[in-house]
């Protein structure tokens, strides 16, 4: 029974005795190391350490005291063995003494960490691909919060636009981002618990940068989960959209003063859609304007290159019916 499991486990075991040569060894341990069965007993167990290291092997299994303790994996972080064509290989060895009939043994449970290693290199290399990439987009605040809110990273994007460094920030509650009015209500927490329970959450609103200079923000809250489902945190993309909050400000003030001004339509409709174009960058553009008598829309072009269509030269469409005054109507799309 203690043959069948000692050949059954998955990994390469080595049984030496207090000289350090080799009595016993496993199926899987001929396998990993490229040894015939039985080639391996009876030879000093330096064979299956890389020569640049056996001296120094040496020295340490003669100075260790036979009754050593237990040391488990991951005990020692950088090991190697070699194999029997000389080839190297990264890694883990259990050890366990027991005394037998023929005196004290020290049984070592081998793993080969080669493909755990090149995985752990390619998750390296396509973090730090993935930190250049961050760190180089300069408009967008990117940055991770921990699953209570306190910023773990922060990219230059980030130190431009709330004015923190990374030595400031790190560490401290994202709601600092928030107005007092916004934490008073708790809603730095809100939009984390809605991101946790729905993946995303997307809003605007006014934030504080480090001097106390607010800005008009577009926050994208992401849950990071791990393969089990588990939360792990949150990534947090900002946009300072400022400039766009200035501009539809000044486009419904311009606007209204149009529409008080009493100007002809034509002249109306190109002061609006010289308004708009400063706004939002548009291929054309529509205003349905409601004929109280008929309960009609009249659409007209405000901005629009098809000028031969109809329905862009002051066409009428019909309210849907019970619509209240004002309801929209989509309207269809222009012909190409």
């Amino acid at each position: 029974m203690l043959t069948k499991i000692f050949e059954s486990v998955p990994d390469a075991i080595v049984i030496t005795n207090q000289a350090g040569r080799i009595v016993r060894v496993n199926a899987e341990a001929e396998k990993l190391f490229g040894y015939d069965p039985d080639e391996l007993l009876g030879q000093m167990v330096e064979v299956l350490v890389p020569e640049r290291l056996r001296a120094k092997h040496v020295i340490h299994r003669e100075s260790e005291p036979a009754q050593h303790s237990v040391r488990p994996f991951g005990t020692v972080s950088e090991l190697y063995a070699r194999r029997k064509d000389g080839s190297e290989f990264p890694s883990d060895v259990m050890l366990i003494s027991m005394e037998t009939d023929e005196g004290w043994v020290a049984v070592a449970t081998i793993r080969d960490l080669t493909e755990r290693k090149r995985a752990e290199a390619r998750l390296r290399e396509s973090e730090e691909s993935f930190r250049l990439l961050v760190d180089a987009v300069k408009d967008h605040a990117i940055f991770r919060l921990d699953t209570d809110g306190c910023v773990t990273s922060w990219n230059v994007g980030a130190a431009r636009i709330k004015g923190y460094s990374a030595e400031e920030i790190i560490g401290q509650p994202y709601s600092c981002f928030y107005t007092l009015e916004d934490i008073k209500q708790g809603k730095p927490q809100d939009r984390l618990k809605l991101a946790a329970a729905q993946g995303r959450v997307e809003d605007e609103g006014w934030r504080v940068r480090k001097d106390g200079s607010k800005f008009w923000a577009n926050v994208i809250i992401t849950a990071l989960e791990d393969e089990g489902g588990r939360l792990r945190g949150f990534a947090n993309v900002t946009r300072d959209f400022t400039d766009r909050k200035r501009a539809e400000e000044a486009l419904v003030l311009e606007i209204t003063n149009l529409l008080v001004s009493k100007l002809d339509i034509r002249d109306l409709l190109a002061a609006i859609s010289t308004s708009i174009s400063r706004v939002k960058q548009h291929d054309y553009a529509n205003l349905a304007l409601q004929d109280p008598g008929t309960q009609q829309f009249r659409v007209l072009p405000v901005d629009s290159p098809y000028e031969e269509d109809p329905i862009h030269q002051g066409a009428l469409l019909p309210l849907d019916e019970g619509s209240d005054r004002g309801t929209r109507r989509r309207c269809p799309p222009p012909r190409t």
